[in-house]
This record gives structure tokens, sequence and C-alpha cells, in this order.
């Protein structure tokens, strides 16, 4: 199971390569379940279902809502830049730290 988390999660970083800025304030969230469940499998996608991917974008897009970042601060930032729940990290076996949010971030709205 955790090589299939690791490819998941490097699936999502690989999707928005060149955009991601990992001190950004602005972010999207990705369902880690839903990516899982495109890959076929199913395990993950049960077990993940309605985790997010925090990816931070050096650009915002559209509308966005303001979001307290001490909400993030149980997080991991992966090398790719990306962050998850700090047991996702661990988990998937991925390298990572403790994630540092800023104090007011901006979620984008897809």
């Amino acid at each position: 199971m955790t090589n299939g988390l690791a490819d998941v999660l490097n699936s999502i970083a690989a999707e928005f390569e060149g955009e991601i800025l990992p001190d950004s304030e602005r972010y999207i969230l990705i369902d880690i379940g839903k990516v899982a469940e495109s890959f076929g499998q199913s395990e993950l996608k049960d077990r993940y279902k309605g985790i997010s991917a925090v990816v931070p974008l050096d650009i915002g897009w559209g509308v966005s809502a303001m979001i307290n970042g001490k909400d993030l601060c149980d997080y991991a930032q992966l090398n790719s830049g990306i962050a998850v729940p700090a047991y996702v990290a661990e988990e998937a076996g991925l390298p990572s730290k403790q994630y540092q949010p800023k104090d007011i971030m901006y979620l984008n709205l897809m």
C-alpha cells in the first residue's frame, strides 16, 4: 500500500509541476482518494477519501477564500512542495518536513 500511496502523491505533484511554489499563501486542495481511484486503487481510494493534499501555487486561480493557516499546522510538506497530513506522508514513506503555512492562506476554489 505504501508504494501505491507514494505514486498517488507523486502524480499530484507531477500534475502541477512548474506551478508549485512551496511557501505560497495560495493553494488548491486535491482529494487523495479521488486520485487513487483514477489509478484503480480501491483500497487507497477508500482509506484516503476526503483527505486532501495542499498544492501551493505560484499564482492564484479565480475566486479564493481566506483561510486560517493554523488549520494546516498538522501537515507535512513533501520534497515536491505539496503538503499532506503528517500521517499520510509517514504512511507514504516520502521525505518531508513540517509544513509552515502562512497565518492567512487563500484557498483557490476550482
